[in-house]
């Protein structure tokens, strides 16, 4: 059934009969509290408008072209989910669980990104704004053009990459706050330039390549890794607060380890890790860490193979290896923390290189993730032995109730 240039008000108590799909072109449907949609297994709106009081079926298929959407209910389609080009505005707010594309148009009611959802966003004819509250989860692509974010909440908890054939701006008035994944890893080289604060939190990483450009600032508390295995990542301005910093090797040859590029000044930060495949061969040096201006400071910690070293200088880091990587060598956790041996007969010892916080516990755990032993660490030490020689034969792994964060470690007894 299709409307044209008129409009269509569906009153309370109205039912629909015999439609399959309710098509509105350059027209007006308005669904009013109490309409009953029986029958109707689609909905489209192409060049017109659709306003609704009433929740629409998630399972119905919906496309909306060059439209104008006034949402006053919960809208949580179940089935793939396109617009392209249209407006969306009211009191009520969205839900996506599945497949969602957004070509274009305003975002005016809150929208949420379910962690099962895969979201590609891109600009058409016009481009897409963020202006009420937007939370991610799950997995969203942008593929071109400019997004802008004119919301006073705005956060990425999942992964959002950037994956474009041509140069990608973030202009708004709002800032981008990653506490998960933000990523270029695609189509290379682009330039991606950020009109709005970035905000990269403890929870985030800052990873891929391409060029970063800061017009309004750049806030990182978490962590950045160059590369999509591996890559070169170019940030233009100074880098003052790079706290975590991951680069990936594979080789000396430029191209097979990450590169750090920064066009300004940068000071070395909290944790340098260095991860390196099990059986990687390597002789030589490597310049992973590049400034225009000066390098100054040391990393507070650093995490690398034993067969590395690094020098600091002017203007970067050099990585030096000359060997194999042998699987002892990756034994090697966040936060400075090591343990050794990983396969004994009757204790294992716990090193890290700064003070664990007072009331730390190192808890082991059986394979059934059950709790079998616990130890306190006395006067804030930095290094314990463990007795473990009443556990049985078998596998166990070892963690600290004092820092969640650290990766778990297993530790085989035999």
């Amino acid at each position: 059934m299709e409307y044209s240039y008129t409009e269509h008000t569906f009153n309370t108590g109205s039912v629909t009969k015999n439609l399959n799909e309710l098509e509105t072109i350059y027209g007006k449907t308005n669904f009013k509290s109490g309409t009953i949609l029986e029958n109707i297994s689609q909905i489209s709106v192409n060049g017109g408008m659709l306003v609704t009081n009433i929740t629409l079926n998630p399972a119905f298929t919906y496309s909306f072209k060059n439209a104008e959407i006034r949402l006053n209910t919960l809208f949580e389609p179940s089935k793939p989910f396109e617009i392209e080009d249209t407006d969306i505005e009211g009191s009520g707010n969205i839900r996506i669980k599945n497949l969602f594309n957004w070509y274009g148009g305003t975002m005016d009611v809150p929208i949420r990104i379910n962690e099962t959802a895969v979201v590609s966003i891109r600009e058409n004819v016009k481009r897409p704004i963020i202006s009420s509250p937007f939370t991610n989860l799950g997995s969203i692509t942008l593929s071109g053009g400019i997004i802008e974010i004119n919301t006073g909440f705005f956060k990425n908890a999942g992964s959002w990459n950037i994956d474009s054939g041509e140069d990608v701006i973030i202009d708004g008035f709002t800032s981008f706050t990653n506490e998960g994944k933000f990523s270029i890893c695609g189509d290379q080289p682009i330039k991606l330039i950020f009109n709005v604060p970035f905000i990269n939190n403890a929870s985030g990483t800052f990873a891929g390549q391409g060029s970063y450009t800061f017009n309004a600032g750049f806030t990182n508390e978490g962590t950045v890794s160059p590369g999509c295995s591996p890559g070169r990542l170019v940030i233009e301005d100074d880098a003052e607060s790079l706290k975590i910093v991951e680069i990936e090797v594979l080789g000396k040859d430029v191209g097979m380890f990450d590169e750090l590029i920064v066009n300004g000044n940068m000071k070395a930060g909290d944790l340098l890790k260095i991860i390196v495949p099990d059986g990687t061969v390597i002789n030589g040096s490597m310049k992973i860490i590049q400034t225009s201006g000066s390098f100054t400071g040391k990393f507070t910690n650093v995490e690398m193979p034993s067969n590395f070293t690094l020098e600091y200088l002017p203007d970067g880091v050099l990585l030096y290896s000359n060997g194999t990587v042998n699987a002892s060598d990756t034994d090697f956790n966040n936060f400075g923390i090591k343990v050794f041996p990983t396969v004994t007969n009757s204790y294992v010892e716990l090193e890290s290189s700064t003070l664990l916080q007072e009331g730390s516990k190192i808890l082991f755990y059986n394979v059934q993730g059950q709790l079998v032993q616990e130890t306190l660490l006395i006067n804030d030490r930095s290094k314990k032995q463990i007795d473990i020689n009443n556990l049985g034969n078998g596998i166990y792994l070892l963690k600290l109730n004092t820092l969640p964060a650290w990766s778990s470690k297993v530790v085989v007894l035999h």
